[in-house]
């Protein structure tokens, strides 16, 4: 909430991106050059750095009720209100970072590999540029060869669903699941993480932290229904009609589909 005539805020970069929602009144904003491009959570604007001064402004323009600002991480930024009381939202977006996600896959490979684990030579601060390369690039050829990408980022959804819930309300989903049939057409949300994962006794789709499981003979149309939309009597596999209408409303009410077109 920004008072008549008053700043919202001085001008600075955020480590995050931000998605303003302008809610009442007008807030005139201000954008300048960007000082650190995709800072990482340290590198937070400090005011009073003489490297952190705004510098001329870029673009001025004003928000209205009703309007969005999205602001990517270290864009610099200020706003200030007008003759009247201005509210706004600030909805804050954390990115997993490369640097991030590398890190962490490197801690879990030095829990297998003894050699990552080991010191550092006390003779290191001697080697030569050739010595200091070569030691450190022999040990990033294990990350990169020891590393499973698909089964990471596979855990990296896994992540992700667990704190993702369906925005479509429980009642509704199984009122729609009610009414689909052969013809109808489904397909995999476009706001919901899921993936398909083998079980000893079965397949399911993880989805939301948990394991919807299905028997094996599901599996075809599953693959079906997560490689794009498509009509329920067209799902590969061998089950019949009514049981592919099984799979479908089952995925309905979990909110994991969306029915695209009834027929």
């Amino acid at each position: 909430v920004t008072p008549p005539d008053a700043v919202g805020f001085p001008p600075h970069w955020d480590t995050h991106d931000v998605l303003v929602l302008q809610l009442q009144g007008t807030k005139d904003w201000t954008l300048y050059d960007t000082k650190v491009e995709l800072p990482l959570p340290h590198q937070r604007f400090q005011n009073g750095n003489a490297d952190h001064l705004p510098g001329q402004p870029t673009r001025s323009f004003q928000l209205n009720a009703g309007d969005a600002l999205y602001l990517p991480r270290g864009l610099m930024h200020s706003a200030s209100g007008r003759d009247e009381t201005s509210i706004h939202a600030t909805i804050g977006i954390l990115p997993v970072r490369w640097a991030e996600f590398l890190a962490r896959q490197l801690g879990k490979l030095a829990l297998q590999d003894v050699s990552l684990r080991e010191a550092l030579p006390t003779d290191c601060v001697r080697w030569g540029a050739a010595q200091a390369e070569a030691q450190v690039a022999k040990r990033l050829r294990r990350l990169a060869d020891q590393l499973d990408a698909h089964s990471a980022f596979a855990e990296h959804l896994d992540e992700l669903s667990l704190v993702h819930r369906p925005s479509l309300a429980p009642l509704h989903a199984r009122r729609v699941a009610g009414t689909v049939c052969l013809g109808s057409t489904v397909g995999l949300r476009s706001d919901v993480f899921a993936r398909l994962v083998e079980l000893p006794d079965g397949v399911a789709v993880r989805a939301f932290g948990r394991d919807i499981v299905f028997p094996f003979s599901a599996r075809p149309a599953l693959v079906g229904v997560f490689s794009g939309p498509t009509q329920v009597e067209s799902l590969p596999g061998n089950l019949d009609g009514d049981s592919k209408l099984v799979v479908v409303r089952r995925l309905l009410k979990e909110g994991v589909i969306d029915l695209i077109d009834r027929q």
